[in-house]
C-alpha cells in the first residue's frame, strides 16, 4: 500500500542523507526532557512533531533534528545520517538506570512537493509511515520499517534527490551534520526563533541549557544563518568563510548544487555585518535575504 495513491500534482524525490533513531520505554519522554532543547512535554499524545537539538554542555549543537511522538507511545528523531549512530552512542551512555532505549530504525526518506494542504494529515493510516508538512505544500516523508516503495506512488512525477536539501536550504533549516557537529549554538544558525522554534527558554535544565540561556538573556548574537548562492562546486559543511582581509566571518551550514548547472545554494552562518564572504579557494558568496526575519540581538 502506498501512504498516497493520489499524487494531487506533487513531485516526488528520495531523501538518502537522513536517518531515524527510536526512544522507547516508560522513562523515555523524561529522558529526553533532560538532553534536548525543545519542550518535549509539549508534543500531544498520539501524534506531533517539533524541531530540536542536543549539544554540548558548552551549547554547541551535536545535533539537529525533528522529533516525532507517535501513537504507540514511542518517539522518532529524524537526523543527519553520518552522525545518527555516533548520537545515539552518545546519548546512551546518559541512560542510566532510566527505562529508555534508543534504536537506529531501518528509516527511508521521500520528500513531497506542490502537494495540496489538504493532502496527507500527519500520520497515514499506518503508525510506521510519519509524514511532516513543512508549509507550502511540502512534506517529509519517513517509512520506519525502511520500505522506500510506500512512500513514493508509482507513476508520480519525480525529481533528483536533491529536491529536499535544496528547500531546507531555501527555508534557512540548519542540519548539523559530521563537519559542523559542536559549530553552532543553537541561536547563531536561528534555531531559537519562529518558524524553526528549536529551542524552550521555559521548560527546565537540559544539556548546554545553561550557555544557550546566557546567551540570549546576557549576550548579543552576532553570527545568524542566512541562504547563499556561489559558482562552481559546493564546499563541504564546516568550511570557513572569510572577509577580503583574510579574517574568519563565519561558516557553511550546508551547501549543495544548484538546479542551475554551475552553481551552488548553501546555508551559511556568518557575522551580521558580513557582505561578500568569500570561501578559502577566493570564491565569493551572494547573500539572500532571510526567508524569516532574522532576530535581533537579545542584549547589550
Amino acid at each position: 500500500m502506498s501512504v498516497n495513491d493520489n499524487t494531487g500534482g506533487a513531485v516526488f524525490s528520495r531523501v538518502a542523507d537522513l536517518a531515524a533513531l527510536v526512544f522507547s520505554g516508560a522513562d523515555a519522554a523524561s529522558f529526553m526532557q533532560g538532553q534536548f532543547s525543545s519542550d518535549v512535554s509539549a508534543l500531544p499524545e498520539g501524534g506531533g512533531w517539533q524541531r530540536s537539538a542536543y549539544c554540548s554542555p558548552k551549547g554547541r549543537m551535536l545535533a539537529s533534528f525533528i522529533l516525532c511522538r507517535r501513537r504507540g507511545g514511542d518517539w522518532a528523531a529524524l537526523l543527519s545520517a553520518d552522525i545518527a549512530d555516533d548520537t545515539a552512542k552518545r546519548l546512551r551512555m546518559f541512560v542510566l538506570r532510566a527505562k529508555a532505549a534508543i534504536a537506529r530504525a531501518p528509516a527511508a526518506f521521500a520528500f513531497a512537493s506542490g502537494e495540496s494542504e489538504n493532502g496527507l494529515g500527519f500520520f497515514s493510516d499506518e503508525d510506521d509511515i510519519l509524514t511532516i508538512g513543512e508549509g507550502g505544500g511540502r512534506k517529509l516523508l519517513c517509512c520506519l520499517r525502511g520500505d522506500a516503495g510506500r512512500l513514493i506512488p508509482a507513476g508520480a512525477a519525480l525529481a533528483d534527490d536533491l529536491s529536499w536539501r535544496r528547500a531546507q536550504i531555501a527555508d534557512a533549516v540548519p542540519w548539523v551534520r559530521a563537519g559542523t557537529r559542536e559549530m553552532f549554538i543553537p541561536q547563531t544558525v536561528n534555531y531559537e526563533a519562529p518558524p524553526l522554534d528549536g529551542v524552550s527558554f521555559q521548560k527546565g535544565c537540559y544539556v548546554g541549557q545553561e550557555v544557550v540561556a546566557r546567551l540570549r538573556y546576557r549576550g548579543r548574537v552576532k553570527r545568524r544563518a542566512r541562504p547563499a548562492t556561489g559558482i562552481g562546486a559546493p564546499p563541504e559543511p564546516g568550511a570557513v568563510l572569510r572577509d577580503a582581509a583574510g579574517t574568519a566571518m563565519g561558516n557553511v551550514v550546508d551547501a549543495v548544487a544548484a538546479a542551475d548547472d554551475g552553481k551552488f545554494c548553501a546555508l551559511v552562518c556568518a557575522q551580521l555585518s558580513a557582505a561578500e564572504p568569500l570561501l578559502e579557494d577566493g570564491r565569493e558568496l551572494r547573500l539572500l535575504p532571510p526567508p524569516h526575519p532574522i532576530p535581533e540581538g537579545e542584549a547589550d
